[in-house]
């Protein structure tokens, strides 16, 4: 969590706000490369839009990962959410009508709403009590008793902790 201003509230963290600009700066060209490539059909779009698209999901990464730090920072996860999800749904309603070939139905922004909203909701349920939230995986191309154990813990609510065992 951010440390405390004199006036009692968080400081902004504002490597948080550079890496969100970056990540925006950098999708907004991404996103314009494929416009000239695929929709203008200009050859220059459809070279940089090449030349771009491995570094395309760490962009996306970026995004998530901002994300999900930023959900320790604000109270209203559940608000932030339903209103992306409201824009994902405009995105897909967008596509739909304009490129219906290219429908976006369940991007980034999809599941960025969806998480925020999963989260939100388990802020709700966890400001009173403490919940432990498990969740346990098979390591590929081992035996059923061989399993991967990772905790982290993530402090939401009044003495709310949820753990990820992975």
């Amino acid at each position: 969590m951010a440390e405390k201003s004199p006036a009692g509230k968080p400081e902004r963290i504002y490597l948080m706000d550079e890496l969100r600009g970056f990540a925006v700066f950098c999708m907004v060209f991404y996103h314009g490369f494929y416009t000239m490539a695929y929709l203008l059909g200009l050859p220059i779009g459809e070279w940089l839009y090449r030349f771009f698209m491995p570094a395309e999901p760490w962009f996306a990464g970026l995004f998530i990962l901002i994300a999900g730090v930023s959900s320790n920072l604000t109270r209203s996860n559940l608000v932030r959410g339903v209103k992306l999800l409201g824009v994902a749904l405009l995105v897909t309603l967008a596509t739909a009508v304009a490129v219906p070939q290219e429908l976006i139905v369940f991007g980034i922004l999809h599941f960025l709403s969806v998480c925020m909203i999963v989260f939100g909701l388990l802020q709700l349920l966890a400001q009173d009590a403490d919940i432990v939230l498990e969740v346990v995986y098979d390591l590929p191309g081992r035996s059923g008793r061989a399993r991967q154990m990772h905790t982290l813990e993530v402090q939401t609510g009044k003495n709310a902790r949820f753990f990820w065992v992975l």
